[in-house]
């Protein structure tokens, strides 16, 4: 399953509400200038996630990127190849973080570690069954150049941290 930070189909499970309520007050403070709530409501997203994903028994990757990023949006579309698709839809719960011009959502990439310095896509992957401990993180700007690599990279990446 894969949420966004502004728009997301949450399945229909006992942390819908919780998930759209997120949403809603995240998209509030994106018109307000509540920066002390929408930090809050950012990590309360993330943190609702990591519930998410262990109930679901799967591990949390949150995705940042930008609609205008031509990386970004090859990297998504690989993501919807066939072998990814089914590694990733068995494994993972994506939680999609719209960047901006690198102005949007900083406070939860600075929570994380800064994975955005290098380059977007970045991809900090989240393990829901230790207190949301940072697997890995692609603050080297490993994805920034996404478009010039093939499905099987990201397969490979994704492989590495499937296990339990």
């Amino acid at each position: 399953m894969i949420r966004n930070s502004i728009f997301f189909a949450p399945k229909k499970d006992k942390n819908r509400s919780l998930a759209l309520a997120a949403v809603l007050l995240l998209a509030f403070c994106s018109f307000s200038t509540c920066s002390k709530t929408k930090e809050s409501v950012s990590l309360s997203l993330l943190n609702a996630s990591l519930e998410e994903a262990r109930n679901q028994g799967q591990r949390l990757v949150v995705l940042f990127g930008a609609d205008w990023c031509p990386d970004c949006r090859a990297f998504e579309q690989m993501l919807n190849d066939r072998k990814v698709s089914e590694l990733t839809k068995a494994k993972f719960l994506f939680l999609k973080i719209d960047v901006g011009q690198f102005d949007k959502n900083l406070e939860l990439n600075a929570y994380l570690g800064n994975p955005i310095a290098k380059g977007i896509p970045a991809v900090v992957i989240l393990d829901p069954f230790s207190s949301g401990k940072i697997l890995v993180s692609t603050e080297g700007g490993e994805f920034s150049e996404a478009s010039k690599m093939k499905p099987e990279q990201i397969l490979s990446f994704f492989q590495k941290y499937s296990n339990f």
